[in-house]
């Protein structure tokens, strides 16, 4: 087990919006449903889990109303659930991230005070999945006509399937090429690969997309993008993860 700090924290993301850099603090809290189930007779309270489970998440952070700022991803979100991913430990593939298959978000604040700096508060109700995965492309630029990642290896298949996390922040398209197109690929002999999840291809930033799978689930993962409409390359910035079951 390693340790982290603030430092760690390689990119936090919502509906596409790159927001890391305006945030001071996150919380992020999972909690289990209960019920009382002790019945008449019984000395001391029961409890039993119904099988139901709760998040909650919340961010802090400086206030900015720059285009595409915290500001622009806030300000028109309450009532709204958008996909939320974070990592919080690095920039490595393979590395761990936190994805919400919807944050709902039910509060937006602004806080302005005396001699200090405008703040920003939003707070999030999860609506449904949180997957615990891992990083197939950190949150950065491709330039390339065609990208594919570093494999992750599992060690052996699984059969409960999983989820893609597709985040793309900005998007400047070249000559032909009129999307980008981002796929998981999985292989049982880091060889050959075929694709296992392809996310809707996108022309515009920013925006976030979840797919999951029920397929069985190959040894090795890896994240492979290119570029609809032509081979000529673009500049997409984007994070791709996936989550087994």
């Amino acid at each position: 087990m390693a340790i982290r700090g603030s430092a760690d924290v390689s990119f936090f993301l919502v509906g596409g919006f790159d927001i890391l850099g305006y945030q001071t603090q996150i919380e992020d809290a999972h909690e289990a449903l209960l019920e009382e189930s002790h019945t008449l007779g019984d000395a001391w309270r029961e409890q039993s889990y119904v099988g139901v489970r709760q998040a909650d998440f919340s961010q802090d952070g400086f206030y900015d109303d720059a285009v595409n700022a915290n500001h622009d991803a806030l300000s028109t979100g309450p009532g709204v659930s958008r996909v939320l991913c974070y990592g919080p430990a690095g920039t490595a593939t393979g590395a761990p991230f936190t994805g919400y298959a919807g944050a709902m978000q039910i509060r937006y604040e602004r806080i302005v005070s005396r001699a200090a700096l405008h703040k920003a508060r939003a707070t999030y109700r999860g609506s449904g999945r949180v997957d615990e995965g891992k990083v197939l492309w950190t949150h950065k630029a491709t330039t390339t006509s065609s990208t594919n990642s570093g494999p992750i290896d599992n060690t052996a298949s699984t059969t409960g399937g999983g989820a893609g996390y597709f985040q793309l922040s900005a998007y400047a398209s070249a000559v032909l090429s009129t999307s980008v197109l981002a796929r998981v690929q999985h292989s049982s002999d880091n060889i050959t690969y075929a694709d296992l999840i392809s996310f809707t291809a996108a022309t515009a930033a920013p925006t976030a997309q979840r797919v999951e799978t029920t397929a069985v689930v190959e040894r090795y993962v890896r994240m492979a993008a290119s570029y609809g409409g032509g081979a000529a390359p673009a500049t997409a910035v984007m994070f791709v993860g996936f989550a087994r079951y």
